[in-house]
């Protein structure tokens, strides 16, 4: 399953044992006993009663520990998690997802459950509120793989709850589902579902690397059928504990029952499973012929004895375990179209209704003729077996699990060299001059990007010219197009380059996975470029766009604050998001294979989203750090187009990878700061202008959002280099 030295950390709501007595834990249940059979699999759940009796009947291959309650004997510790727990309580009146707060705050303060996380290869986050903490176990450990498991897609159900009625309130939890669901992908490398409807709809939502992981719930053999003969049963199966089910029982009691006994008057209707709160005596009080039996260990003897099964949901989302399971069973079902979604062959089912008149005749008419339908049940449980069974599901969960092998580096001597070329030939002139002698270089390209100025044909060199301007990425795009070697080198053509240059950077590239590999880049004066670098997030240009933060840029904490990566070892290379796109080493089949360059984007973050198309098809990136290059341009010919190209790049991308309306609203409300810091320094007689300044950047963004809808070009261009 999981290589013997791999680590899996699962956090979720539920300590996983047999007889878990709710379909999600059951789910949970079957994973980490299929990863537990070679790997070390560590569970992490809130600290409550239920899953405290959990602990006594949990495999003891599955090291399952309890958090949330972190607080220690000292007053200040308890009255903070008390807190904590009031906070959570009210927050979860405006957003019913949102991550347990007591766990957020366990991967910060418990130091087994810090410990744990930051040593997991695999940290797998079962149910979305749990998914939510991934921006967190990313800040926390890095290198792991985050696995996102979403047993519902919540926003629809919040969706289709505001239909139901409290609109305001639901369309509300809905917009907070989708942003988090849009957040949360940015950093999971794996996103799950357990059925192809709810998979599609994340895609929908931008979700890149979604799986599908069908549950293992059909039975080893067919329940031996009760003979005919006696009261018809009709079962339904839920945790009653969720109050769709509850709806459910008393949508089917109050318009689906009466017609049913009308037609059978001795059908007996059973509600199964978990009801801690009593919910269902008053309406099996006011139901003829019908009985709660609460929890049952063993649902074979129920199904046994079921002429019907009756799945009435008439909301909800995620994949319903309970239609699976009766269908796999063999038993006749009837469902309405919330039980059937998301689940294999659902148009074979007996019926598929939201009508109760139509739902009533559809389970008399099972009754009334037994045997064709449980051979039309059985037949259909046939064509289950392969999709729900043990065997299906061991297999996907190794594909996803199993540790992936690192592609191996190319193993390759020779690198073409692809320079995207604009305005004046002396820096491009200059670079090849530094290029000819170095060792391992195969081709030099240069990607003429409809110069005024044309480049000059050069000995040794292939010149591509484009008929249009079209930026950084459309130019490498055109020269990349004719690289034959397997690695490809994009340079800025404003480079310093030492002279062994190529043959370091391709020795330090044999010693990693297939990657992007970038030198570390400093500026003419020595300062670092700042090389590597997380991906954007909406409070990183947050921070670079508050002017009174500006004195302070120089510190490390401010680097930090705006993305930079601070901490990279001296020798060596270091994973990382992204690297600055001055000179990035590219294996040439992956660049091909996700498209290349993004051309929307012009002269910024086009390397951003190449590099993260890459990421998630197992491109990693990396610097070298021991090899280095001076980037000694990088001037503008007008500073207000290249603030202007930054600020539509940005919000293109905050388009495409989601958290556009965080960007816009964050960054007026950071106009407005500076307008409140500027305001007092122009009446103190500083030379500035604070309405012109709050004119400029909200203008600034106003312009970024129209242009970021459009596949428009500006024209304007840097004078060193196109980087």
């Amino acid at each position: 399953m999981v290589d013997i030295s791999t680590r899996v950390v699962t956090l979720g709501g539920a300590v996983p044992y047999p007889g878990v007595r709710h379909a999600g834990g059951l789910y949970v249940h079957h994973l980490t006993q299929s990863l537990s059979e070679r790997g070390l699999v560590e569970v992490i759940a809130p600290d409550h009663l239920a899953n405290q009796k959990a602990l006594e009947d949990a495999d003891a291959r599955v090291s399952a520990h309890l958090v949330g309650r972190w607080a220690s004997s000292s007053a200040r510790q308890r009255l903070l998690q008390r807190g904590v727990g009031i906070v959570e309580r009210g927050w979860r009146r405006i957003d019913p997802a949102s991550p347990p707060l007591g766990i957020l705050a366990s991967l910060y303060l418990d130091q087994r459950v810090r410990e744990s996380v930051t040593s997991a290869d695999i940290v797998d986050l079962q149910w979305f509120e749990f998914v939510r903490l991934a921006p967190h176990i990313r800040h926390l450990n890095p290198k792991a793989k985050i696995f996102g498991t979403f047993h519902d897609v919540l926003s629809q159900l919040y969706a289709r709850r505001a239909e139901e009625g409290d609109a305001a309130r639901w369309r509300r939890a809905e917009a907070l589902a989708i942003a988090a669901e849009r957040r949360s992908f940015r950093h999971l490398d794996r996103v799950l579902t357990l059925n192809e409807k709810d998979a599609e709809l994340l895609r929908q939502r931008g979700a890149a690397d979604v799986s599908v992981i069908d549950p293992p719930l059909a039975p080893v053999s067919l329940p031996e059928r009760k003979t005919l003969g006696g009261s018809p049963e009709i079962v339904f199966v839920g945790y009653f504990a969720r109050q769709v089910n509850v709806d459910a029982a008393a949508w089917f009691i109050d318009h689906v029952w009466p017609s049913v006994l009308a037609s059978v008057p001795d059908a007996r209707l059973k509600l199964v499973g978990l009801d801690p709160d009593a919910a269902l005596a008053p309406l099996v009080s006011r139901a003829a012929n019908a009985a709660a039996l609460g929890f049952v260990d063993d649902l074979s003897p129920v199904y046994a004895d079921a002429s019907v099964v009756v799945v009435p949901l008439l909301s909800g989302s995620g994949v319903k375990f309970k239609t699976i399971q009766a269908m796999t069973y063999g038993i006749p079902t009837v469902s309405t179209t919330v039980g059937a979604e998301g689940v294999a062959h659902s148009d074979e089912l007996e019926a598929v209704t939201d009508d109760p008149a139509a739902f009533a005749q559809a389970v008399t008419g099972i009754l009334r003729d037994q045997p064709a339908a449980d051979r039309r049940a059985r037949d259909l449980a046939g064509k289950l077996a392969a999709t729900y069974g043990e065997e299906r599901f061991q297999e996907t969960v190794k594909s996803i699990y199993a540790p992936h092998e690192q592609r191996t580096a190319l193993v390759t001597d020779a690198v073409t060299v692809v320079i995207p070329y604009y305005g004046d030939p002396t820096d491009t002139l200059n670079l090849i001059e530094q290029l000819r002698p170095q060792e391992g270089l195969a081709e030099i390209i240069v990607a003429d990007d409809a110069s005024p100025v044309p480049f000059p044909d050069q000995v040794g060199v292939r010149v591509v010219r484009r008929e249009a301007n079209g930026g950084f990425g459309a130019a490498v795009n055109t020269g990349a197009a004719l690289v034959s070697t397997d690695l490809m080198l994009v340079l800025n053509s404003d480079l310093d380059i030492g002279t062994t240059f190529i043959r370091d950077l391709l020795a330090s590239a044999k010693a990693l996975p297939t990657a992007v590999v970038s030198p570390q880049v400093l500026k003419a004066s020595g300062a670092p470029e700042w090389t590597a670098r997380s991906f954007p997030r909406t409070r990183h240009h947050v921070v670079e766009w508050l002017s009174p933060l500006a004195r302070w840029r120089h510190l490390p904490a401010l680097h930090r604050a705006v993305g930079h990566v601070t901490d990279l070892s001296p020798e060596g290379s270091d994973r990382v998001d992204w690297v600055i796109g001055a000179a990035m080493l590219v294996p040439t089949d992956d660049f091909r294979a996700v498209g290349g360059f993004d051309e929307q984007y012009y002269m910024t973050s086009e390397e951003v989203d190449l590099q993260r198309r890459l990421s998630a098809r197992g491109v990693p990136s990396y610097v070298a750090n021991a090899v280095e290059i001076t980037h000694v341009g990088g001037g503008s010919s007008d500073s207000s187009h290249r603030r202007q190209w930054l600020v539509t790049a940005r919000q293109r991308y905050a388009n495409k990878w989601g958290g556009s309306v965080a960007f816009t609203a964050s960054l007026t409300l950071a106009s407005l700061v500076n307008f409140a810091a500027n305001a007092p320094r122009q009446l103190a007689g500083r030379d500035l202008d604070a309405r012109a300044v709050l004119r400029y950047e909200l203008g600034l963004l106003r312009t970024a959002r129209q242009q970021a809808k459009q596949a428009t070009r500006v024209t304007t261009h840097t004078q060193g280099g196109q980087g």
